[in-house]
């Protein structure tokens, strides 16, 4: 992992942190109601393209509600031993 790498891994955590911070602080109903997502997808989408190719066929990001059930069908079809190798 290259220094830029870790400073851009280390700003979206920083992000991440600050907008937790100001929920706490804010308290539980801090008047947002926004979903989280659409403010990351950026920089995930970002991080994801800086994989190498064969690391990640496919992606999808999937909002999750915390008043919903445990289960969510994503759409994504992992084929049997599709997981990750070890060599």
């Amino acid at each position: 992992m290259g220094l830029r790498t870790l400073a851009r891994d280390l700003g979206v955590a920083a992000r991440l942190g600050g907008r937790v911070l100001r929920r706490r602080m804010l308290g539980a109903d801090g008047g947002e109601d926004e979903p989280v997502l659409p403010g990351w997808q950026p920089d995930l989408e970002a991080w994801f393209r800086s994989l190498p190719a064969e690391a990640v066929v496919q992606h999808r990001f999937i909002e999750l509600p915390g008043t919903q059930p445990s289960w969510t069908e994503s759409g994504v079809v992992v084929a049997p031993g599709a997981g990750p190798r070890r060599s």
